[in-house]
Protein backbone atom coordinates (compact mmCIF):
# COMPACT_ATOMS: atom_id res chain seq x y z
CA UNK A 1 0.00 0.00 0.00
CA UNK A 2 1.06 3.53 -1.12
CA UNK A 3 0.99 6.01 2.25
CA UNK A 4 1.12 9.84 0.88
CA UNK A 5 2.96 12.34 3.32
CA UNK A 6 0.78 15.10 4.52
CA UNK A 7 3.40 18.22 4.07
CA UNK A 8 3.15 20.13 7.82
CA UNK A 9 6.00 20.73 10.02
CA UNK A 10 3.95 19.13 12.94
CA UNK A 11 3.91 15.66 10.88
CA UNK A 12 7.88 16.01 9.38
CA UNK A 13 8.98 15.86 13.02
CA UNK A 14 7.20 12.85 14.34
CA UNK A 15 8.82 9.38 14.07
CA UNK A 16 7.22 6.76 11.54
CA UNK A 17 6.01 4.70 14.43
CA UNK A 18 4.06 7.90 15.72
CA UNK A 19 2.46 8.86 12.56
CA UNK A 20 1.54 5.51 12.37
CA UNK A 21 0.13 5.28 15.59
CA UNK A 22 -2.28 7.86 14.09
CA UNK A 23 -3.80 5.54 12.26
CA UNK A 24 -4.55 2.59 15.00
CA UNK A 25 -1.68 0.52 13.87
CA UNK A 26 -0.25 -0.56 16.93
CA UNK A 27 3.67 -1.15 18.06
CA UNK A 28 3.16 -4.50 17.83
CA UNK A 29 2.27 -4.47 14.07
CA UNK A 30 4.49 -2.03 13.59
CA UNK A 31 7.43 -4.05 14.57
CA UNK A 32 6.00 -7.31 13.16
CA UNK A 33 6.50 -5.66 9.13
CA UNK A 34 8.92 -2.81 9.81
CA UNK A 35 12.20 -2.89 11.05
CA UNK A 36 13.17 -1.01 14.12
CA UNK A 37 15.45 1.73 12.92
CA UNK A 38 13.17 2.72 9.94
CA UNK A 39 10.40 3.25 12.44
CA UNK A 40 12.34 5.56 14.60
CA UNK A 41 13.20 7.80 11.60
CA UNK A 42 11.67 10.86 11.26
CA UNK A 43 9.01 12.09 8.35
CA UNK A 44 11.27 14.80 7.53
CA UNK A 45 13.58 11.77 6.83
CA UNK A 46 11.40 10.38 4.17
CA UNK A 47 10.12 13.66 2.46
CA UNK A 48 13.62 14.21 1.70
CA UNK A 49 13.83 10.92 -0.22
CA UNK A 50 10.29 10.87 -1.69
CA UNK A 51 6.58 11.61 -1.21
CA UNK A 52 5.15 8.44 -0.12
CA UNK A 53 6.10 5.44 1.23
CA UNK A 54 5.11 1.70 0.47
CA UNK A 55 3.82 -0.38 3.23
CA UNK A 56 2.46 -3.65 3.43
CA UNK A 57 -1.09 -4.43 3.22
CA UNK A 58 -0.94 -6.94 5.95
CA UNK A 59 0.06 -3.65 8.33
CA UNK A 60 -2.12 -1.09 7.10
CA UNK A 61 -5.09 -3.51 7.10
CA UNK A 62 -4.21 -5.58 10.52
CA UNK A 63 -6.95 -6.90 12.24
CA UNK A 64 -8.95 -6.40 8.95
CA UNK A 65 -10.95 -9.45 7.31
CA UNK A 66 -9.90 -10.06 3.45
CA UNK A 67 -12.87 -10.52 0.98
CA UNK A 68 -11.09 -13.41 -0.81
CA UNK A 69 -11.08 -16.85 0.06
CA UNK A 70 -8.71 -19.62 -2.05
CA UNK A 71 -9.59 -23.22 -0.64
CA UNK A 72 -11.46 -25.71 -1.40
CA UNK A 73 -15.22 -25.42 -0.97
CA UNK A 74 -17.09 -25.05 2.43
CA UNK A 75 -20.40 -26.44 3.16
CA UNK A 76 -22.94 -24.00 5.02
CA UNK A 77 -25.11 -25.87 7.68
CA UNK A 78 -27.88 -23.48 8.85
CA UNK A 79 -30.20 -23.52 11.78
CA UNK A 80 -32.83 -20.68 11.01
CA UNK A 81 -34.38 -21.19 14.64
CA UNK A 82 -31.45 -18.96 15.77
CA UNK A 83 -28.57 -16.91 15.25
CA UNK A 84 -26.09 -19.91 15.19
CA UNK A 85 -25.04 -21.78 12.35
CA UNK A 86 -21.71 -24.19 11.29
CA UNK A 87 -19.29 -24.50 8.95
CA UNK A 88 -17.80 -28.19 7.64
CA UNK A 89 -13.84 -26.34 8.01
CA UNK A 90 -12.06 -28.86 5.52
CA UNK A 91 -8.41 -29.82 6.89
CA UNK A 92 -5.30 -27.60 6.05
CA UNK A 93 -8.10 -24.36 6.50
CA UNK A 94 -7.26 -22.30 9.06
CA UNK A 95 -10.28 -20.29 11.13
CA UNK A 96 -8.85 -17.01 11.25
CA UNK A 97 -6.91 -15.12 9.25
CA UNK A 98 -3.12 -14.81 10.03
CA UNK A 99 -3.10 -11.42 8.09
CA UNK A 100 -4.82 -9.67 5.58
CA UNK A 101 -3.28 -11.28 2.68
CA UNK A 102 -3.89 -14.73 4.18
CA UNK A 103 -6.70 -16.06 1.68
CA UNK A 104 -7.60 -19.75 3.28
CA UNK A 105 -9.44 -19.56 6.17
CA UNK A 106 -13.09 -19.75 6.78
CA UNK A 107 -13.66 -15.79 7.72
CA UNK A 108 -12.72 -14.97 4.62
CA UNK A 109 -14.97 -17.98 3.01
CA UNK A 110 -17.74 -16.08 4.60
CA UNK A 111 -16.87 -12.78 3.57
CA UNK A 112 -16.27 -13.61 0.14
CA UNK A 113 -19.53 -15.65 -0.37
CA UNK A 114 -22.03 -12.78 0.82
CA UNK A 115 -22.68 -15.05 3.75
CA UNK A 116 -24.36 -12.68 5.60
CA UNK A 117 -24.64 -8.58 6.13
CA UNK A 118 -22.28 -9.21 9.87
CA UNK A 119 -19.82 -11.28 8.30
CA UNK A 120 -19.74 -8.82 4.96
CA UNK A 121 -18.65 -5.85 6.79
CA UNK A 122 -15.43 -4.85 5.17
CA UNK A 123 -14.23 -2.47 7.75
CA UNK A 124 -14.92 -4.43 10.59
CA UNK A 125 -12.30 -5.41 12.45
CA UNK A 126 -12.68 -8.03 14.44
CA UNK A 127 -10.24 -11.24 14.37
CA UNK A 128 -12.28 -14.05 15.23
CA UNK A 129 -16.19 -12.26 14.13
CA UNK A 130 -18.94 -14.39 15.96
CA UNK A 131 -16.38 -17.82 16.35
CA UNK A 132 -17.28 -19.77 19.33
CA UNK A 133 -13.75 -21.81 19.27
CA UNK A 134 -11.26 -22.88 17.26
CA UNK A 135 -10.07 -25.95 15.06
CA UNK A 136 -6.08 -26.47 14.34
CA UNK A 137 -5.59 -26.29 11.01
CA UNK A 138 -4.73 -29.90 10.27
CA UNK A 139 -8.14 -30.30 12.21
CA UNK A 140 -11.30 -31.05 9.99
CA UNK A 141 -14.95 -30.78 11.64
CA UNK A 142 -17.47 -28.56 12.48
CA UNK A 143 -16.88 -25.06 13.52
CA UNK A 144 -19.76 -23.32 14.88
CA UNK A 145 -20.44 -19.30 14.45
CA UNK A 146 -23.27 -16.55 16.05
CA UNK A 147 -24.73 -13.84 14.63
CA UNK A 148 -25.26 -12.50 17.62
CA UNK A 149 -23.28 -10.12 19.20
CA UNK A 150 -24.54 -9.93 22.33
CA UNK A 151 -24.76 -13.81 22.66
CA UNK A 152 -21.74 -14.59 21.57
CA UNK A 153 -20.17 -12.38 24.53
CA UNK A 154 -22.82 -14.48 27.37
CA UNK A 155 -21.52 -17.73 25.78
CA UNK A 156 -17.63 -17.16 26.23
CA UNK A 157 -18.53 -15.64 29.57
CA UNK A 158 -20.52 -18.92 30.52
CA UNK A 159 -18.74 -21.65 28.04
CA UNK A 160 -19.73 -24.55 30.34
CA UNK A 161 -23.40 -23.83 30.52
CA UNK A 162 -24.06 -23.00 26.30
CA UNK A 163 -21.53 -25.62 25.44
CA UNK A 164 -23.01 -28.69 26.69
CA UNK A 165 -21.20 -31.15 24.19
CA UNK A 166 -18.70 -31.82 22.00
CA UNK A 167 -17.70 -35.05 20.13
CA UNK A 168 -14.35 -36.04 17.95
CA UNK A 169 -13.56 -38.84 16.16
CA UNK A 170 -9.62 -39.57 15.73
CA UNK A 171 -7.98 -42.65 13.86
CA UNK A 172 -4.80 -43.83 15.78
CA UNK A 173 -1.98 -45.74 14.50
CA UNK A 174 -2.24 -49.50 16.19
CA UNK A 175 -5.11 -50.90 17.78
CA UNK A 176 -6.40 -49.14 21.17
CA UNK A 177 -8.28 -50.47 23.29
CA UNK A 178 -8.95 -47.60 25.92
CA UNK A 179 -12.32 -46.62 27.35
CA UNK A 180 -13.93 -44.59 29.74
CA UNK A 181 -12.44 -41.18 30.66
CA UNK A 182 -8.62 -40.09 29.80
CA UNK A 183 -7.39 -37.86 32.60
CA UNK A 184 -3.97 -35.89 31.76
CA UNK A 185 -2.48 -32.95 33.30
CA UNK A 186 -1.48 -30.79 30.09
CA UNK A 187 1.79 -28.00 29.97
CA UNK A 188 2.14 -25.44 27.29
CA UNK A 189 6.07 -25.87 25.79
CA UNK A 190 7.47 -24.52 22.88
CA UNK A 191 7.51 -21.39 20.77
CA UNK A 192 5.10 -19.07 22.32
CA UNK A 193 3.39 -22.27 24.55
CA UNK A 194 2.38 -23.36 20.69
CA UNK A 195 2.35 -26.96 21.85
CA UNK A 196 0.95 -29.27 24.52
CA UNK A 197 3.08 -31.63 27.15
CA UNK A 198 0.92 -34.86 28.94
CA UNK A 199 1.47 -36.12 32.09
CA UNK A 200 -0.15 -38.79 33.80
CA UNK A 201 -1.16 -38.24 37.39
CA UNK A 202 1.12 -41.11 38.70
CA UNK A 203 4.15 -39.37 37.38
CA UNK A 204 3.33 -35.47 38.72
CA UNK A 205 5.56 -35.55 41.79
CA UNK A 206 8.01 -34.81 39.33
CA UNK A 207 6.29 -31.68 37.53
CA UNK A 208 5.21 -28.38 39.56
CA UNK A 209 1.33 -28.74 39.51
CA UNK A 210 1.26 -25.23 39.29
CA UNK A 211 2.17 -25.16 35.34
CA UNK A 212 -0.26 -27.69 34.73
CA UNK A 213 -3.99 -27.98 33.72
CA UNK A 214 -6.15 -30.65 33.82
CA UNK A 215 -7.39 -32.58 30.67
CA UNK A 216 -9.80 -34.95 30.35
CA UNK A 217 -11.66 -37.00 27.75
CA UNK A 218 -14.08 -39.89 27.40
CA UNK A 219 -13.33 -42.77 24.65
CA UNK A 220 -16.86 -43.72 23.82
CA UNK A 221 -16.62 -46.46 21.62
CA UNK A 222 -13.86 -47.77 19.38
CA UNK A 223 -13.52 -49.70 15.71
CA UNK A 224 -10.78 -51.27 14.75
CA UNK A 225 -9.20 -51.77 10.94
CA UNK A 226 -6.75 -54.98 10.79
CA UNK A 227 -5.98 -53.77 7.04
CA UNK A 228 -4.68 -50.02 7.98
CA UNK A 229 -3.64 -51.04 11.49
CA UNK A 230 -5.87 -48.17 12.81
CA UNK A 231 -8.65 -47.69 15.19
CA UNK A 232 -11.51 -45.14 15.05
CA UNK A 233 -12.39 -43.52 18.42
CA UNK A 234 -15.42 -41.06 19.28
CA UNK A 235 -14.00 -39.17 21.88
CA UNK A 236 -16.08 -36.76 24.29
CA UNK A 237 -14.12 -33.73 24.62
CA UNK A 238 -14.79 -32.88 28.88
CA UNK A 239 -12.50 -30.18 28.67
CA UNK A 240 -10.73 -27.24 26.06
CA UNK A 241 -7.01 -27.43 26.01
CA UNK A 242 -5.10 -26.17 22.83
CA UNK A 243 -4.09 -30.34 21.15
CA UNK A 244 -5.99 -31.77 24.24
CA UNK A 245 -7.11 -34.92 22.05
CA UNK A 246 -4.16 -35.17 19.71
CA UNK A 247 -1.26 -35.20 23.05
CA UNK A 248 -3.01 -37.26 25.15
CA UNK A 249 -3.72 -39.76 22.91
CA UNK A 250 0.19 -39.81 21.67
CA UNK A 251 0.95 -40.03 25.43
CA UNK A 252 -0.52 -43.14 25.53
CA UNK A 253 1.38 -44.63 22.10
CA UNK A 254 -1.59 -44.27 19.94
CA UNK A 255 -1.07 -41.09 17.50
CA UNK A 256 -3.51 -39.88 15.37
CA UNK A 257 -2.58 -40.92 11.97
CA UNK A 258 -0.26 -37.91 10.04
CA UNK A 259 0.33 -35.64 13.33
CA UNK A 260 3.77 -36.22 12.98
CA UNK A 261 4.38 -33.01 15.94
CA UNK A 262 2.98 -35.38 18.68
CA UNK A 263 4.52 -38.67 17.54
CA UNK A 264 7.76 -37.58 17.49
CA UNK A 265 7.71 -35.89 20.68
CA UNK A 266 6.10 -38.81 22.54
CA UNK A 267 8.92 -41.54 20.53
CA UNK A 268 11.50 -39.15 21.93
CA UNK A 269 12.48 -37.36 18.51
CA UNK A 270 11.73 -33.75 20.10
CA UNK A 271 12.85 -31.10 18.70
CA UNK A 272 11.70 -27.39 19.03
CA UNK A 273 12.03 -26.42 14.85
CA UNK A 274 8.68 -26.07 13.37
CA UNK A 275 7.74 -29.61 12.43
CA UNK A 276 5.61 -29.93 9.27
CA UNK A 277 2.08 -31.30 9.76
CA UNK A 278 -0.48 -31.72 6.89
CA UNK A 279 -3.83 -33.42 7.15
CA UNK A 280 -4.35 -35.34 10.65
CA UNK A 281 -7.17 -38.06 11.16
CA UNK A 282 -8.61 -35.51 13.56
CA UNK A 283 -12.22 -34.53 13.17
CA UNK A 284 -15.08 -32.47 15.40
CA UNK A 285 -18.27 -34.28 14.54
CA UNK A 286 -20.90 -33.07 16.89
CA UNK A 287 -21.31 -29.74 18.73
CA UNK A 288 -24.59 -28.80 21.09
CA UNK A 289 -25.31 -25.13 22.38
CA UNK A 290 -28.19 -24.96 24.71
CA UNK A 291 -29.76 -21.20 24.39
CA UNK A 292 -30.94 -19.58 27.32
CA UNK A 293 -34.62 -20.63 26.47
CA UNK A 294 -34.03 -24.04 26.83
CA UNK A 295 -33.39 -24.82 23.31
CA UNK A 296 -30.58 -27.06 22.65
CA UNK A 297 -28.84 -26.44 18.89
CA UNK A 298 -27.38 -29.35 17.34
CA UNK A 299 -24.30 -29.25 14.37
CA UNK A 300 -22.86 -32.75 13.07
CA UNK A 301 -20.24 -33.03 10.23
CA UNK A 302 -19.19 -36.85 9.33
CA UNK A 303 -14.94 -37.97 8.99
CA UNK A 304 -14.09 -39.30 5.11
CA UNK A 305 -13.10 -42.63 6.95
CA UNK A 306 -14.72 -44.89 7.96
CA UNK A 307 -15.88 -44.75 12.22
Amino acid sequence: MICPWPKTKEIENLSLKAYLNLYSISTSQQKKYLPKHLLEKKISFFLSKKDHIELPVDLTNAGMIAPFYKGPEIKVIEDKSSSLFALEKPSLVHCIAGGYEDYLNCLSFLRASGHSTYFSQYSQRDKEKGLLYRLDFETSGVLVFCKDPNLTREIFKNRDQYITEKIYYARVKRKCQLTGEVCHYLRAYGPRGSRQEAVRESDMEKHKRGEYSLGILEIINSKYDEITDTTSLKIKLKTGHRHQIRTQLASLGHPICGDNLYENFYTKKRTSEKIETGKIDLHAYKYSIRLSDGRIITFKSEPDWPH
